[in-house]
């Protein structure tokens, strides 16, 4: 999450300080069957993505200013906002993406669909330039 609802939910109170990682994510998607999708005139399928892309846009202005606030509420409470630098940051995806692929491998196994999983991992690897190792 990001660290605008860690202030609503007063966790600098027992920890004020936060080290921020220089990401965030959300599960916030868009869904549409890749049928349905295909079913729409361009003009359609540009709508959408206009309204993706807006959406998307507001979604980063307010955790933007939701983030501003962050360090005065840490402050306000005695204590800082810190992020680590790009090196650290590299090795802290690097050690998460090797942790998803043993997991999602192993999901993979269990399911019987090794093949889609190394595809979808594929994407991935190639997207974050993270080894597929």
């Amino acid at each position: 999450m990001s660290m605008g609802p860690m202030i609503a939910l007063k966790w600098h109170e027992v920890a004020p300080f936060f080290v921020s990682v220089n990401e965030y994510s959300a599960g916030n998607y868009f869904t549409i069957g890749l049928d349905k999708w295909n079913s729409l005139s361009a003009d359609t399928q540009a709508l959408f993505q206009e309204a993706m892309d807006a959406t998307a846009a507001y979604s980063v202005e307010l955790i933007t200013e939701q983030e501003a606030a962050v360090a005065d509420a840490l402050e306000a409470a005695g204590g800082k906002l810190l992020a680590l630098n790009d090196a650290d940051t590299a090795a802290h995806n690097e050690a998460l993406w090797k942790v998803a692929l043993t997991d999602c491998r192993a999901l993979a196994q269990s399911a019987n669909c090794v093949d889609d999983m190394e595809t979808v991992l594929s994407a991935c690897s190639e997207y974050l330039k993270l080894p597929l190792e």
